[in-house]
């Protein structure tokens, strides 16, 4: 294993992804390449980091379209599209990176 490929499979190795045979590939690398060592520390130090952080807020109800039109006042040569159909994607982008993040906070061991 090289540390291109331990940065790659690092994620999935912490959090528990791996099958055992990969898992013992990046245990070994772990203990003989002290860059990798680091990056590894510094990736568990985070998650253990974000798993002690409360859970956000609920997003208040027409915060898309507020933002949206917000953005619009602050670039009016910007043409306009469909309202609603943007405010729907900002939406679903909104909802899946909490959902991400919540994922990320409360499936680390």
């Amino acid at each position: 294993m090289d540390c291109q490929d331990f940065a790659r499979q690092l994620d999935d190795w912490l959090d528990g992804a791996l099958p055992p045979g990969p898992v013992g590939v990046m245990q070994d690398h772990e203990r003989s390449c002290p860059p990798c060592a680091g990056t590894a520390n510094s990736a568990r130090s985070l998650a253990r980091g974000l798993r002690g952080l409360p859970p956000p807020p609920p997003m208040r109800a027409g915060f898309a379209a507020a933002a949206l039109r917000r953005a619009r006042r602050a670039n009016p040569g910007t043409p306009h599209r469909q309202p609603r159909r943007d405010a729907a994607f900002a939406l679903a982008g909104a909802m899946a990176a909490g959902l991400g993040m919540a994922a990320v906070i409360w499936t680390r061991p």
